[in-house]
């Protein structure tokens, strides 16, 4: 099994359900079995089974895997969904803009 990179959890609303915790893993990628290249297996809490991201090295692989975070993020705040570090917290933040800023 795959060594586990990060873990992070926030709590996160989708329209009229109440704040629960949303966690996102990702761990180390590891060679295809045929050599072809890395996968990085990414698990989140909403998701029913966890996902890889392939690249053709290990760098490739995690960095490809953090940019589909970013637009799984963007995508679920467009569809309604609100974030929240804090569960009892009455803000919410935008984690495509919180993790993943960008220069204008």
């Amino acid at each position: 099994m795959a060594e586990l990179v990060l873990e992070n959890t926030i709590y996160a609303q989708s329209g009229s359900s109440e704040l629960s915790p949303f966690i996102v893993r990702i761990f180390r990628p590891e060679p295809f079995p045929d050599g072809g290249g890395f996968e990085c297996r990414v698990e989140m809490s909403h998701k029913p089974r966890p996902f890889g991201v392939g690249g053709a090295d290990p760098l490739q692989a995690l960095v490809l895997a953090i940019s589909y975070l970013h637009i799984e993020f963007q995508w679920l705040a467009e569809g309604g969904w609100h974030f929240s570090f804090d569960p009892g917290a009455s803000e919410s933040f935008d984690p495509a803009s919180a993790y993943f800023p960008t220069r204008g």
